[in-house]
């Protein structure tokens, strides 16, 4: 009974089956997403009235160190929604694309559609999870006082601000659950049920789409965060982000592949037994001589050429323009920083 439920398909939650209907990319997505949180926190602060306050320079001190706050969370939900989504395509394209060198599946195995939705429990014990480290990361910064109990702190701004981060650890939650199940997922199709071409392996390319395009995702979302390290007592909150997004980008770029590799090195070893194996044969006839060992004399320039070919095979399907993209991923959140950097000081030299 149990393995019967097992294999019944999992049911994808109604909030990504809405979000996955609206008929826009995942980038004009995250865009629209931006747009109306920002649109509703512009409202809020019309409401309380800070653009008068502003313009009257009656500002309180720590309302635009808030301000910024709550705008960075916003963008870093709206980042989430389009990157949640973009990563269910591309794994979606992925296994697509994989699917001429899969195996049929044994007897009562899942099929791959079966297994892409997430399975209910681990996505919301995720979410969960997220949460309580986003809720409880604040209390780790060094703010100097626990202000978070007194009265005077509670102003919209970090009402906002709160809300944001339990928003946000849910959605890291449960896409830290998403990138390890399709890690899992495209590891056990390179160990179990994938059909390796020795000397082509451009149609295991999707394995290194699916890690690159979840490394992307991830580091896409750390460079949204950057922007915090403005101020600088959020370091520790960014080192923790930047730790997490590291174990899950490896985890997810390293497991397949890591399938892949082995296929790779066992199948090359096969080859090369049986070239050496061929080898031995050939030998034996040209001690032999004759009109035997002539013929194996003109087969030999060529076996010896196919064996240096295996020998040459690479064990792993990255290339050096893969390794530049990687690089270039890399580099992302640092160029976030920077930018921030310099609108914080065009900012600062208008305000004064």
């Amino acid at each position: 009974m149990s393995d019967a439920r097992e294999l019944q398909p999992q049911v994808t939650p109604w909030t990504e089956r809405f979000i996955d209907a609206i008929p826009v990319s995942p980038v004009k997505l995250a865009m629209a997403a931006c747009g109306v949180l920002l649109a509703m926190f512009l409202v809020i602060e019309v409401v309380v009235g800070r653009h008068s306050e502003f313009l009257a320079g009656e500002l309180a001190e720590n309302i635009p160190r808030e301000i910024r706050f709550a705008v960075i969370l916003s963008l870093a939900i709206g980042y989430l929604v389009g990157a949640s989504r973009a990563l269910r395509e591309a794994t979606r394209r992925n296994i697509g694309a994989l699917r001429p060198l899969l195996r049929p599946p044994r007897e009562g195995e899942a099929l791959v559609e079966d297994e892409l939705p997430l399975k209910p429990d681990g996505a919301r014990m995720g979410g969960i999870i997220g949460i309580a480290v986003a809720l409880a990361l604040p209390f780790v910064v060094d703010w100097g006082e626990l202000y978070f109990f007194t009265s005077g702190y509670w102003i919209p701004e970090t009402v906002w601000t709160w809300a944001a981060l339990v928003t946000i650890g849910w959605m890291c939650g449960r896409l830290v659950h998403a990138s390890l199940h399709g890690a899992d997922l495209f590891s056990r199709l390179a160990r179990s049920r994938l059909r390796v071409d020795l000397f082509d392996t451009r149609p295991l390319a999707p394995f290194v789409r699916q890690g690159m395009q979840t490394v992307l995702v991830w580091l896409g979302f750390i460079a949204v965060m950057a922007l915090n390290l403005l101020n600088q007592r959020m370091g520790v909150v960014i080192a923790f982000n930047v730790l997490v997004a590291l174990v899950v980008s490896v985890t997810t770029l390293v497991r397949p592949l890591w399938g892949i590799h082995e296929q790779l090195v066992d199948a090359k070893a096969h080859e090369l037994d049986w070239v050496r194996e061929t080898i031995r044969e050939e030998r034996q006839l040209l001690r032999e001589g004759g009109e035997a060992g002539s013929a194996a004399a003109a087969r030999m320039p060529g076996i010896l050429a196919y064996e240096a070919r295996v020998e040459g095979v690479r064990e792993w399907p990255f290339d050096v323009p893969t390794l530049l993209r990687l690089t270039l991923y890399l580099a992302l959140p640092l160029v976030s920083w920077i930018g921030g950097a310099f609108v914080e000081r065009l900012l600062g030299a208008a305000l004064d």
